[in-house]
């Protein structure tokens, strides 16, 4: 346990005590697990959009448009580090926080792909017009 934890389980316990209910240290720690695993949750996402957004290849930010496959590589690699960082963080496994993780991924990837489609369909559509100009 460290001092945010313990911080936290005191929070409950006093929390408890001023609403004149009871508070076991089970209950306690289970508040503890949950902080844990939201702080883990929101480390892992914003290391995730962070990651997201450089190209593996250049180690830059992305220069779109580019491969579908190269994005997707991208996504597949970096989102199952997330999720081993996110395990690695949680003081107990949580499905329900995995889920969000790989909701909250999925969301980032679909903002990337559909920018790089954005800017694919305009690069065809300048190309068409330079041909027909010409």
């Amino acid at each position: 346990m460290n001092g945010p934890m313990l911080g936290t389980m005191i929070s409950a316990f006093v929390a408890s005590i001023n609403a004149g209910d009871t508070m076991t240290i089970t209950d306690a720690w289970d508040a503890v697990i949950q902080m844990q695993g939201q702080r883990a949750l929101e480390q892992a996402l914003e290391g995730f959009r962070s990651a997201l957004a450089i190209d593996p290849s250049s180690e830059q930010p992305w220069e779109l448009p580019t491969s579908s496959e190269g994005l997707t590589a991208a996504y597949e690699a970096r989102a199952a580090a997330a999720v081993r960082g996110l395990e690695g963080e949680m003081l107990e496994r949580d499905e329900e926080i995995v889920a969000q993780l790989r909701e909250g991924m999925a969301k980032e990837f679909k903002r990337l792909r559909d920018e790089n489609d954005a800017k694919a369909a305009t690069v065809r559509t300048l190309g068409h017009y330079r041909h027909t100009w010409q």
